[in-house]
């Protein structure tokens, strides 16, 4: 029996039936894309209603949680690409009198492997296909190191430009200037952040849920 529940198939039929499973998992990520770009669209309203009631700081945040959607985005779309890749690696060898043991020695093929068993909305799926491939002689082994899936889509504090540029073009230069935060350090910036941060989240729960669902992309 196959790991997803089918008998063991003839090697071309074996790969027709990765490539189906494959072309779903595009279909999976293009789900979340969608839906990140939903969540995307009600966090700009938020961030233009925050630069125009001079909110500049809760204006920053939701700058920052669209930064991170969209460096999600780029990474969904990076996995899309490399499952088209593999598709296509698999169609060009289908021809091929060995077709299992072309793809195991095809470097391409452990490349693409080694960086979708890592994307967290598929690696579960990813991981079943690759032991599957391996099973069927298409694959190497892969080390167990390689299925740690990535970090979530973190924001660094170098990017605090791409942050400003993101509430620049949000805002249309709404943004009102705060003398609030003007002969602080970055740590009592910092605090002061997070201390309306907190404000927020007891102010607004509705805006709470929203961070949490993007957090968790």
């Amino acid at each position: 029996m196959g790991l997803f529940g089918k008998k063991q198939l003839p090697p071309k039929e074996q790969v027709k039936v990765w490539r189906q499973e494959l072309r779903k998992q595009q279909r999976q990520l293009q789900r979340q894309i969608t839906h990140i770009d939903r969540e995307e669209l009600k966090i700009k309203n938020e961030a233009k209603a925050a630069a125009k009631r001079g909110d500049n700081v809760s204006a920053k945040i939701l700058a920052t949680e669209i930064v991170r959607s969209r460096k999600a985005k780029d990474r969904l779309y990076t996995a899309k690409t490399e499952i088209n890749s593999l598709i296509m690696t698999m169609q060009t060898n289908v021809a091929t009198q060995n077709i299992m043991g072309a793809l195991r020695n095809s470097a391409k093929v452990m490349q693409y492997m080694n960086s979708l068993v890592r994307i967290p909305e598929i690696s579960q799926t990813m991981m079943v296909l690759s032991r599957e491939m391996t099973k069927a002689g298409a694959l190497e082994e892969m080390v167990e190191d390689t299925f740690e899936t990535l970090d979530g889509d973190e924001i660094s504090d170098e990017a605090d430009d791409e942050v400003d540029k993101v509430m620049v073009q949000l805002t249309q230069g709404t943004l009102k200037s705060s003398d609030s935060t003007k002969g602080l350090s970055n740590l009592e910036k910092k605090q002061l952040e997070e201390q309306e941060v907190e404000k927020r989240k007891k102010q607004k729960e509705e805006e709470d849920a929203l961070h949490d669902r993007l957090s968790a992309l």
